[in-house]
């Protein structure tokens, strides 16, 4: 219990620096989903505000990749996985990434390196 207790202070206090860090949320919210409190994760895991923060941020595509990952296999998340509104979340932050990905496999293409 001694990890997950200081992990929530650290993601806590992140958070009171900044509200819209949607790492410290997410991962704030699977520590709750974990210890069995999937009400309270959703409520911290609130998808529209991360969904606004995911898209701004957008731009660094290799940690979207990994984000992504983390939120479909991580067993942090396994009691939030069949909520609908986590499922949204993953659909769209899935078309986040689906999006870039094509982007750039066109350009590797016109570059002549695929």
């Amino acid at each position: 219990m001694y990890y997950f207790d200081k992990q929530t202070e650290l993601y806590l206090n992140t958070l009171k620096l900044d509200p819209n860090d949607y790492q410290a949320n997410t991962y704030l919210a699977g520590i709750y989903s974990f210890l069995g409190d999937s009400r309270k994760a959703l409520r911290i895991f609130n998808v529209e505000k991360m969904l606004n923060e995911a898209q701004r941020q957008d731009d660094n595509k290799v940690a979207a990749l990994s984000y992504l990952n983390l939120l479909k296999s991580d067993p942090l998340f396994e009691n939030l996985r069949k909520e609908p509104s986590f499922q949204e979340y993953l659909k769209v932050y899935s078309d986040i990434y689906s999006k870039d990905h094509d982007r750039l496999q066109k350009w590797l293409a016109e570059q002549g390196k695929i």
